[in-house]
């Protein structure tokens, strides 16, 4: 039986990210302002300061991004942690 004391689960992915709320035992995976039930975990920061998150940093790193942007955003940042 899971423990009904848990209200809100976060699993913050090295690949992806999600919520999960526990109500009275139904599990539901919150969705993202996208719609998706998980957020790339990947981050940057923008020419004007701006931190970029999820999707929108997933598709910069991967997608359109020049060489100086490359090195402004970082996906998988769990695999660079010392413990």
């Amino acid at each position: 039986m899971r423990n009904q004391n848990i209200k809100i689960g976060i699993d913050l992915g090295t690949t992806n990210s999600e919520i999960a709320i526990n109500d009275k035992g139904s599990i539901e995976i919150l969705k993202n302002i996208r719609g998706d039930q998980y957020t790339p975990s990947v981050f940057g920061i923008d020419k004007s300061n701006n931190y970029i998150v999820g999707m929108r940093a997933y598709d910069k790193l991967f997608k359109d991004s020049s060489k100086d942007d490359f090195k402004n955003y970082k996906a998988e940042v769990k695999r660079l942690m010392d413990c």
